[in-house]
Order: structure tokens, then sequence, then C-alpha cells
């Protein structure tokens, strides 16, 4: 039987359970937030509202027709009462916010949003793709997370997936170049690859690619259907250094993502003993 209550974590505590409805007029009268999270009884987990595809088909209902939003000056998500430090997203058809900074940082590190989505924010002339951002760049992301303050142990609480160490040889093609390179670490949700500079320069965040995972010590060979999510050098200081690019699955096979999740756990387990 699909579910159809829900219980929403919100201002610390528990709530509901409420339709999908229900939770979707909520957000749009702003009593809970999209950086709430939504008990999903699919996959027995706490899922931020953002990610929750279901919800987005509900919120999409109570909206007026309009064009669909395409990040232009023009669909800046202008208010008189907006200020400089309030961001809104745009995923999708659909935008969101505002949101604190750290807040889009908490998005980021769970995998509810990617450097291939967008925001803006006051003084902004259009949305900006967020990889495009110094603000939330890996020197910026590691100066927050190096505060050491109690109030960032709630950004960078935890992944949606748990990634695990994933040593194998991996080649991916665009449809245009074949790429050679190497898996480094996995998760459910996507991937951490390197590749070098010298082949990939023109393979960008918000690139869709085909990846074909090499077999290895720990998982049998699979491919992937994937978008690169983040790209960095692995040593800025080195022009040529190799680059690390973080892939997000889009199709990959049950049986796949059901292996992924039992390393995964293996690999906990044997960190716990």
């Amino acid at each position: 039987m699909s579910q159809t209550q829900y219980y929403v974590y919100h201002a610390g505590e528990q709530i509901g359970p409420f339709s999908l409805e229900e939770i979707a007029s909520k957000v749009h009268a702003k009593e809970i937030e999209m950086s709430d999270y939504i008990y999903d009884d699919l996959v027995k987990d706490w899922t931020i509202l953002v990610a929750f595809p279901l919800l987005q088909e509900a919120m999409a209902k109570i909206k007026p027709n309009a064009p669909v939003p395409t990040p232009t000056p023009a669909t800046a998500p202008l208010k008189p009462e907006t200020t400089s430090d309030e961001w809104f997203a745009l995923k999708g058809d659909l935008r969101f916010g505002p949101f604190a900074y750290t807040e889009i940082v908490r998005l980021l590190q769970d995998k509810s949003m990617y450097e291939s989505d967008y925001v803006w924010r006051m003084g902004m002339s259009e949305w900006q793709k967020i990889a495009d951002l110094p603000e939330y760049g890996a020197d910026a992301i590691k100066k927050l997370r190096d505060q050491g303050l109690p109030q960032m142990n709630e950004v960078f609480f935890r992944r949606r997936h748990t990634r695990v160490q994933h040593d194998c040889s991996i080649i991916m093609h665009n449809n245009q170049k074949v790429f050679r390179g190497k898996g480094l670490e996995i998760s459910a949700g996507g991937a951490g690859i390197v590749l070098d500079v010298r082949e990939a320069k023109n393979l960008d965040v918000g690139h869709q690619v085909f990846l074909h995972f090499k077999p290895a010590s720990d998982l049998p060979p699979f491919h992937a259907v994937c978008e690169v999510v983040s790209r960095r050098p692995v040593n800025t200081a080195d022009p040529i250094a190799p680059m690390h690019y973080g892939v997000k699955f889009l199709k990959i096979e049950d049986k796949t993502s059901k292996a992924i999740e039992l390393l995964a756990d293996r690999q906990r387990s044997g960190r716990a003993a």
C-alpha cells in the first residue's frame, strides 16, 4: 500500500501526520520550510523536503499556470522584503526560498542540491549556477567547516547516501569523446571519480554522461547514466593536476544500487567493530 500520510520534522519536533497536499499548503504558507524533513516509509528514513519528488508534484498543483521559469534576470524572485543575506534556489521548474547561506551549504552536503542547480540573492543580476560562485567553492566550504562552530554541526551532519571507498578503473563518454579515469568513492546516489584535466577540460557541471565501472574486489562491473554535479582540481596549486568530478546517478539498475548499499553497510560495520 502506498503511503498517504507523512510526518514532518520541523523546528526540533515531529508533527503530523499530513497528506502531501496539506504539506504543500503549509510550505506555501511558510508554516513548514523546504529545509525540513519528511519521513518516507519506502526508504525508512527522513528525507529533506526539497528533494522529495512527490512533494514537488503536489507543490506544482497549487501554483498558478505560468511559463516554466528559466535562469534569467526576469525570473529573479525580487521582493521588497528580500535581503542580501537570503538565497533563493531554482531546482528544476520550481523556485524555493528564502534560505540562509548555511542552509544552501547543508543542502549541498546532503546532496539535496547540486552544483549544477541555480541560486539567486539580492544584488545578483541573474540566476547563477552554484558551481560558478566562489562562496560555494571547495575553499569556502572548507573554511566554513574548519571554523568548528557548534551551529555548523547541523550543516555538516550527514550525507543523504553513505559514501565508501571504491577503487576501480572507469570509462566515461558523452556521445562525443571517451574519457578514462579512476573511481575513488561511491554511494547509492553517485560517485567520485578522477580524470586527467587535459582530457576532460570541456567536461563541466551539468553535463550528462554514460559511465562504466570496471570490476573491482568489492563490486562487479556496472554502468550508469550520470549527471556531473561538481568539478574541482585535486591540487589547486598544480594547473595540470587531475580533476575530481562528482557525478549523480540518473539511471542505474536496482540490483547495483542494492549492492552498493550492502557495501556501505559492510564498511560501516567494519569501522564500528
